[in-house]
Order: C-alpha cells, then structure tokens, then sequence
C-alpha cells in the first residue's frame, strides 16, 4: 500500500508545491518500489515450478516494461493536453485501482499456496512421537 500513498502524496505535492512534500514522496515511492519489486520476484521464483521459474521472473519483467512504457506516454499526454495537476490526479487514480486491483488478486492467489505450503512444512517438521518404554 506504499504505492497507493506515494502516487496521492505526488498529487498533493502538485496541489501545494511543496518541496519538503515532494522529497517525502519520492522516498515513499522509492521504498514501495523496493518492497514491490522484491515481493513480485519473490512470489514468481518461489511459487512457479522450476522448469517455468526463468520464463515466469522473465515474464514478470516483461509486463513491469510494458505497463511503465504505456503508462508513462499516456500520462505525459494528459499532462500535455490537460495540465499537469490533471495528469497526476490520472495516474494516482488509475494507478491507484491497479494497485488494489494487484493486492486483491494476489491476496486471493496466493493465500491458499501459503497455506499449503505451510501446512506442508508443519507435516514435514512434524516430530513423530516415541512411544514411552514399558517397565
């Protein structure tokens, strides 16, 4: 959910012009870009079967590029055509939807394969029990 603040702390940097605002909100974006970037790596290496796992983390990289490479010329036309306070409100707007979009789906995703995978390694783990010597 850093995403989803940075994106509206940039929105109200735009509204208030406030530098001190600004670096707050790249410092949230840069953490949130951190956490998101290493959390998708790591659900995409973790959960997809190793004959799949380069394809998967490639693909992975693939629709980050893409999503990045059109989002940002549709904004930097909004921007063009409409102002830049229009253009952040845009992307915070539609970036936003996206970001709940992505922890909704993933949470429903991904819930199941943790608890599968930690009911696993509790079966695994399990100590099994002696029985007690007979006197």
């Amino acid at each position: 959910m850093g995403s989803l603040a940075a994106v509206w702390l940039f929105v109200l940097t735009g509204a208030t012009h406030s530098l001190l605002l600004f670096f707050v909100a790249s410092a949230v974006a840069g953490a949130a870009y951190a956490f998101d970037f290493a959390g998708g790596l790591t659900v995409l290496s973790r959960f997809a079967p190793a004959p799949y796992r380069a394809g998967m983390v490639s693909g992975g990289y693939l629709v980050g590029y893409a999503a990045q490479g059109i989002g940002a010329p549709a904004l930097g036309a909004v921007v063009t055509a409409h102002g830049l306070m229009a253009g952040l409100v845009t992307g915070a707007a539609v970036s936003g939807g996206f970001f709940v979009l992505v922890a909704v789906v993933g949470l429903t995703v991904l819930t199941p394969l943790h608890r599968a995978d930690r009911a696993a390694v509790r079966h695994d783990a399990a100590p099994v029990p002696e029985s007690a010597p007979v006197e």
